[in-house]
């Protein structure tokens, strides 16, 4: 399905936004004459006879001056992540959206520091509440934080610390040294750096707060930053998508840390060529194999098209990525997220693309890729294939024992030994 809109959006977000019919999707969208600007919600129809029936075009939220990143969040920590939080680029405000459950929204609004951009949403603030409170990277050169105090009484949010912080760009939340407490990561606009901000679980930050930087290669251009657990140590890793050459970063979580892996943080970038000018990425497992794969927004190097490209994650405890099928090609598909559309347990693809992309006009849509992957039993220990892992996969390992056979080394450290055996162990009878 392809749903045509006036106007090109500034971001997607995807939630059950009205209890039925699976996840629904809302856009940012900006006033050409710079007035307000709005949220439009896509409700899902779900489907008939096995067939999906598209989504249904809702009446504009309005909201504020350039609507710009827009993320879901829990507001009253009821378990339902169905209400939204936006940020207005030229009214310096954050925008909550307060869900009644069936797709309608209250707004509450909170002044920031100007020029907010791009929000995180996470329990910084640890009151005992276990609400979802939101960062915000400013370009005024600071990182905004509100704390939420939703109680049965109304919706209420405050703007309780800002830290300055040189050119940021995307924020999120992650707690790369997994001690518990939310930390904030910020993408260097012009420095080629991730940052991490360490959280302590007050939001408030004072001058001898701890920053750790995380070089990226020099003039990568990096745009955005999403997190993955790639090799299955349970903490997250962090993604960059590198405009200027061409590439991913891949920085895994966690590198230096002591007992029960808590401590460390952020390794040094693994770098990998994708394609050129990439700028949107999105986080899944698209393959259906168990673990996080990518969609990236790319001209292929095959097609000299934007398209989105999938790169897949067949990792073990050594990081293995390789690119796949690409699609949308023809169609220039820029911002990317996935939900499960049609309710079939597969990931899918929302993305904006352009109708008739001559570059004289522009025809922006609404775009949704199905997944049509067969469903896939991730079983690494099953050597021989047969449906479970059992004794001849583990004679077959001991025939390997000390090679290189990549068949066989099952925790991708280079040599078949006991780190193989206990994967095995650890999968042992049926797939």
């Amino acid at each position: 399905q392809a749903i045509s809109l006036t106007i090109a959006p500034n971001e997607i977000a995807v939630a059950d936004f009205d209890g039925i019919n699976g996840q629904d999707v809302a856009i940012t969208v900006s006033d050409p004459s710079f007035g307000l600007g709005d949220v439009i919600v896509f409700l899902n129809n779900g489907s008939v006879g096995g067939v999906w029936q598209g989504f249904t075009q809702q009446t504009a939220i309005e909201v504020g001056i350039e609507p710009l990143d827009i993320q879901v969040i829990d507001v009253n920590n009821d378990g339902a992540a169905n209400d939204l939080v936006l940020v207005n680029y030229f009214s310096n405000t954050v925008t909550i959206l307060t869900n009644d459950g069936t797709g309608t929204f209250t707004t509450t609004n909170v002044t920031i520091d100007s020029g907010p951009q791009y929000i995180a949403v996470a329990n910084y603030v640890e009151d005992g509440a276990g609400l979802d409170d939101i960062a915000v990277a400013c370009d005024s050169n600071n990182m905004s934080v509100i704390q939420n105090t939703t109680s049965f009484v109304g919706t209420s949010f405050s703007h309780i610390s800002s830290l300055g912080i040189p050119n940021p760009a995307d924020i999120l939340p992650g707690d790369v040294n997994n001690d518990k407490d939310f930390d904030h990561i910020i993408l260097g606009q012009f420095n080629d750096t991730l940052q991490v901000i360490e959280g302590d679980g007050t939001g408030i930050y004072d001058a001898l707060i701890e920053f750790a930087d995380s070089p990226l290669p020099a003039g990568s251009g990096a745009l955005e930053v999403a997190f993955a657990q790639l090799n299955g140590d349970s903490i997250e890793d962090a993604v960059t998508v590198n405009e200027t050459t061409g590439t991913i970063s891949v920085l895994l979580g966690g590198v230096g840390a002591g007992i029960s892996n808590v401590g460390g943080g952020l390794g040094s970038a693994s770098t990998v060529s994708i394609g050129t000018a990439p700028t949107d990425i999105s986080v899944g497992d698209f393959d259906n194999d168990g673990d996080d794969d990518f969609i990236v927004s790319v001209v292929g190097d095959a097609s000299s098209m934007r398209e989105l490209m999938v790169v897949r994650n067949d990792s073990v405890s050594t990081i293995v990525l390789s690119t796949g099928d690409s699609f949308g090609a023809g169609n220039v598909p820029t911002l990317v997220q996935n939900g499960d559309f049609n309710s079939d347990g597969l990931l899918d693809l929302v993305a904006i693309v352009d109708l008739t992309p001559d570059g004289i006009s522009s025809s922006p849509a609404l775009s949704v890729f199905l997944n049509e992957t067969a469903v896939v039993v991730s079983c690494p220990g099953d050597i021989d294939d047969d449906g479970s892992v059992a004794v001849n996969d583990l004679l077959a390992l001991i025939a390997g024992w000390g090679s290189s056979d990549v068949t066989l080394d099952l925790d991708g450290s280079g040599t078949v030994d006991v780190g193989d055996i206990l994967v095995i162990i650890a999968a042992w009878g049926s797939c």
